[in-house]
C-alpha cells in the first residue's frame, strides 16, 4: 500500500517503510516504523533539525532533502558529533561533566 504525503511517497517493505521524493529523483530512505515517517517528512518539509534523533535519521534527512542550506546545515552536525565520538574514543579517561 502506498500513500502520499507533503510530496513524498511512503510504501510499506518487507522491513518497515520506504519514503521517497516524489518528484522523480530517486530520493528515498528506509524507516523502520510508519508514524515516524510523517513526523521525518515534516521536519524536511519544515528544513527542521530533528532533535534526538540517531545518525541514521539525519542522514535520511539529507537523503530525502533537496534545500542545500538544511543539507549543509545537517551535514555539519552530522560531522560534529563524528568528531566528538572520535575525541571521547582517543580520550576514554575524560571525565564527562
Amino acid at each position: 500500500s502506498m500513500e502520499r504525503y507533503r510530496g513524498y511517497r511512503i510504501e510499506q517493505t518487507e522491513n518497515g517503510f520506504r519514503i521517497t521524493l516524489d518528484d522523480g529523483s530517486g530520493k528515498h530512505t528506509h524507516i523502520k516504523s510508519k508514524s515516524f515517517c510523517k513526523r521525518l517528512i515534516d521536519f524536511v518539509v519544515d528544513n527542521k533539525v530533528p532533535p534526538r534523533v540517531s545518525n541514521y535519521i539525519l542522514e535520511s534527512c539529507i537523503r530525502l532533502s533537496s534545500n542545500e542550506n538544511y543539507i549543509q546545515k545537517i551535514s555539519k552536525l552530522i560531522e560534529t558529533r563524528k568528531l566528538k565520538d572520535k575525541q571521547y574514543y582517543f580520550n576514554p579517561h575524560k571525565k564527562r561533566f
